[in-house]
């Protein structure tokens, strides 16, 4: 069945062809009772009434009864080749004609001046209207068409028989036709209500199997990890990816305790039964089987109807490959691919840094300058990839004699930035810290560096400069620095100058 909900107009054909469905399914007892009491009607007025006559009705009321259960076989067998409202006229013809027999019958054959015999008549006829309510209720016309056809015959012979008690017998007649076509109407409705609560029922079921069919569907498939759990943080519901995700046996899942969960998953679901916030949306770090995993938690309160927590939902993805793709842009954006040294855009947030450090605490802080001595011939005798190859050994070497709290970076070319950060308050003693790195970078550096079985010399040639001011510009430091190094290339010994402007 559709999902979409059909319109009224389709709901009530539905609902009516139904009801035809019935009509003709019923058809066969009520055609039994029919002439059954057809015989018992014939039998008991026997000694009243010309026998060749009443033979005559009982042939007529056994040849429609045949007419009609023949109808019930054409009807089953080809129910296609006529519409609805067709197989409705074609037994709305048959049983109007069987309702008027018996409208004959009953006014042809009431007894005269026999009081017993008429009492058996009306009897019989209280009958046959009674059942006709009952079979002919899901067709409301046949219904009022065959009890009103019976009973008012029964009223009209009674009127003619004349005197009071006649009278009243004729009044109760026509009390007991408005009962009757009340209850066929009634009937009919019920039936008609009852039809079209079911056929509700069932497209809401269907409707409800669709959707929890869908919703299977996208719960045990969705890429996303999807749980539910009750307010002690007992596990309901999950998912396979919940499974593979968290290295939960599947058998394990039900009633698992997300109090065991790897922190901080935990407290993260336990925040959604707070009052507030009823919601959550946060990326959490977890280590799972020693690895790190990074997951983007959605989390939501579920409430009963009078808006008591009982439990909550939760959707998390993992976005570890999304997290060490945005590390790796960074990364790129920051580092110098060659030698992984910080790059001119990170050196600048270093000493932006630095220069707010020299706010909170007094001190020095020293920017060093440093140009390999030779690094052109090197590239142009031995070429680019060992002159990468020399860059990546120098800047290793560099390393080598800088705290974690330094920065060294990569400034372009040949070219090198240190920071050295938290020096001595007093001038002259930072001077002198700054001068044992540089005579440490420029000893490093005098020892031959051996590339692909090349040994090749080189030297660095190093600019200084000191400063305690957090005011001053970035610009300005590297511009000392920068020109303290040229002065520095120009001199044999020793290879590290000092800006003293």
């Amino acid at each position: 069945m559709s999902n979409k909900m059909p319109n009224k107009k389709t709901v009530e054909t539905r609902i009516e062809n139904e009801l035809l469905d019935t009509l003709y399914r019923d058809l066969g007892f009520s055609l039994v009772a029919s002439v059954y009491t057809a015989l018992l009607f014939a039998y008991g007025l026997w000694p009243t009434a010309a026998e060749n006559s009443l033979l005559l009705w009982v042939l007529a009321m056994s040849l429609i009864s045949l007419l009609r259960a023949s109808e019930i076989r054409y009807y089953r067998n080809n129910r296609s080749l006529h519409s609805p409202e067709e197989w409705r006229k074609r037994f709305r013809t048959l049983l109007s004609v069987s309702a008027l027999i018996w409208a004959f019958g009953v006014y042809y054959f009431f007894p005269d001046h026999a009081p017993l015999y008429q009492a058996y008549d009306i009897f019989i006829v209280a009958g046959v209207t009674a059942g006709g309510v009952n079979s002919l209720s899901t067709d409301r016309w046949s219904a009022r068409f065959f009890i009103s056809a019976i009973l008012l015959s029964l009223f009209s012979r009674l009127m003619m028989e004349g005197g009071r008690v006649y009278g009243l017998e004729a009044m109760l007649t026509l009390m007991f036709l408005a009962l009757l076509l009340y209850l066929a109407d009634r009937f009919y409705r019920n039936r008609y209500d009852a039809l079209k609560m079911r056929y509700h029922y069932q497209t809401a079921a269907n409707r409800l199997a669709e959707s929890e069919s869908r919703l299977k569907v996208i719960f045990e498939g969705a890429p996303a990890a999807v749980f539910y759990y009750d307010r002690d943080l007992k596990l309901l519901e999950a998912n396979q990816t919940f499974s593979a995700l968290l290295n939960i046996p599947p058998q394990r899942l039900h009633g698992y305790d997300l109090a065991e969960a790897p922190a901080p998953l935990t407290p993260a679901v336990r925040k959604a039964l707070e009052e507030p916030p009823y919601f959550r949306e946060e990326e959490l770090r977890l280590v799972i089987g020693g690895e790190p995993l990074w997951v983007h938690l959605h989390t939501a309160a579920v409430f009963s109807r009078n808006r008591k927590i009982l439990g909550g939902v939760g959707i998390m993805t993992d976005i570890t490959e999304h997290i060490r793709h945005m590390e790796a842009i960074r990364h790129q954006a920051n580092y110098d691919a060659l030698t992984d040294l910080p790059n001119r855009t990170l050196l600048l947030e270093k000493l932006k840094e630095a220069l707010t450090r020299l706010k909170r605490h007094r001190g020095y802080i020293a920017v060093m300058f440093l140009d390999l001595d030779n690094f052109k011939e090197t590239n142009d005798t031995y070429g680019h990839d060992t002159g990468d190859r020399m860059l990546i050994e120098v800047s290793r070497r560099l390393q080598r004699h800088l705290r974690a709290e330094d920065t060294l970076a990569r400034f372009g070319g040949d070219e090198f930035i240190v920071v050295l950060n938290g020096l001595s308050e007093r001038k002259e003693t930072a001077k002198k810290q700054a001068e044992t790195v540089a005579q440490k970078i420029v000893e490093s550096l005098r020892e031959p560096l051996i590339i692909d079985g090349k040994t090749i010399e080189t030297g660095i040639s190093i600019g200084i400069t000191l400063t305690d001011d957090h005011t001053c510009r970035i610009e300005s430091l590297l511009k000392k620095a920068d020109l303290a190094m040229y002065r520095a290339k120009k001199q044999k010994a020793p290879k590290y100058v000092f800006d003293e402007s």
